[in-house]
């Protein structure tokens, strides 16, 4: 996904990591721990950037780590929402 300043970022869900690379091919920010904890990749399964360069995504592990977690343009975690739960077959986020 690109973000507002033309930066790509670049998901991979195996390794638990993402990475923000500029248009020369420069690596910017990686992220890439893996846990549950705020800030840490369980299991990233998609993203999106909103007009202000904030990235939020959607991290769908294990463990207590289903959520969608908000991190700014230079990848510092934000905040978070959701813990999943299957209620009825459905998605439930608190």
């Amino acid at each position: 996904i690109t973000d507002q300043e033309g930066n790509v970022w670049i998901l991979e869900s195996y390794r638990y990591r993402l990475r923000k690379v500029d248009n020369t091919g420069k690596i910017l920010t990686t992220l890439d721990s893996n846990g549950s904890g705020d800030g840490q990749l369980n299991n990233p399964v998609c993203m999106s950037v909103d007009e202000q360069n904030n990235l939020w995504l959607v991290d769908w592990g294990g463990g207590g780590g289903e959520r969608i977690q908000k991190f700014d343009q230079n990848g510092f975690f934000l905040t978070k929402f959701g813990v999943f739960k299957a209620v009825d077959g459905q998605p439930y986020f608190p």
